[in-house]
C-alpha cells in the first residue's frame, strides 16, 4: 500500500485531524540510515508524529521486555548496560556527538570509556575490568591531543592482553557518528 496522509477539517467547528500510513517512507529511511528495530521504530514515529526521536526510542525500549540469554542480561544487575542507556534516551551517545565536533572521534570514545557502565567490559572482566578501563581512559583524557593516539594504541594492546573490550563505548561511538551524519533534529 502506498503511503497516504488524510487531513480532515470540520466546516463549522475548530476541529482538525490527520491520519498517516508511512510504511514505505519509514522503510526507505531504514535502508538509507541502516537502522535496527528500535531505531527504525523511533525514526518512523518521529517522521510521522513529530517529537524527539530519542524520547521515542526511550519509550519503545522501556516498553520492551529485558532481553534474556545475552551477555548483557548476564551482568544486568552489576551495571546499567545498553538497555539503561536506551531507556534514558541515549545520553552518552548524545554527549559523544557533541564531542565529535569539538575534539574528534577518539576523544569521544575515550570519554565514553571513562564513564560508561559498559556491560561488555563487565561480562569479560567483572566490575574490576570495568573500573580498570574507566581509570585508564580517565588518565588519557588529561593528555595533550597529540599524545592521545599512541596512548590509545598502548591501551588497546593492554586491553587485548587482558581480554577486555569496551564494546559498549564502540557501539555508542557508532551511534554518535550516525547522529552526527543523519542530524535527526532536522528530520521534522
Amino acid at each position: 500500500m502506498a503511503d497516504k496522509i488524510i487531513r480532515v477539517l470540520a466546516k463549522d467547528a475548530p476541529v482538525k485531524a490527520s491520519a498517516i500510513t508511512a510504511k514505505e517512507m519509514v522503510e526507505r529511511s531504514r535502508q538509507i540510515h541502516k537502522t535496527l528495530p528500535v531505531a527504525t521504530a523511533a525514526l518512523g514515529r518521529s517522521l510521522t508524529e513529530g517529537g524527539d526521536p530519542f524520547h521515542t526510542a526511550a519509550t519503545i525500549a522501556g516498553a520492551l521486555p529485558p532481553a534474556s540469554g545475552t551477555h548483557g542480561s548476564a551482568v544486568r544487575a552489576q551495571c546499567g548496560g545498553v538497555r539503561q542507556e536506551a531507556i534514558s534516551g541515549f545520553p552518552t551517545a548524545r554527549h559523544m556527538r557533541e564531542l565529535l565536533s569539538r575534539s574528534g572521534a577518539l576523544a569521544a570514545l575515550t570519554w565514553s570509556m571513562s564513564r560508561l557502565d559498559d556491560s561488555t567490559l563487565v561480562y569479560r572482566g567483572g566490575p574490576e575490568g570495568l573500573r580498570y578501563v574507566q581509570q585508564a581512559a580517565s588518565a588519557l583524557l588529561t593528555l595533550p591531543e597529540n599524545a592521545l593516539v599512541p596512548a590509545l594504541e598502548a591501551l588497546d594492546d593492554d586491553l587485548i592482553a587482558r581480554h577486555l573490550s569496551p564494546g559498549g563505548s564502540a557501539d555508542l561511538l557508532s551511534l554518535a557518528l550516525f547522529l552526527d551524519a543523519a542530524a535527526p533534529e532536522t528530520w521534522l
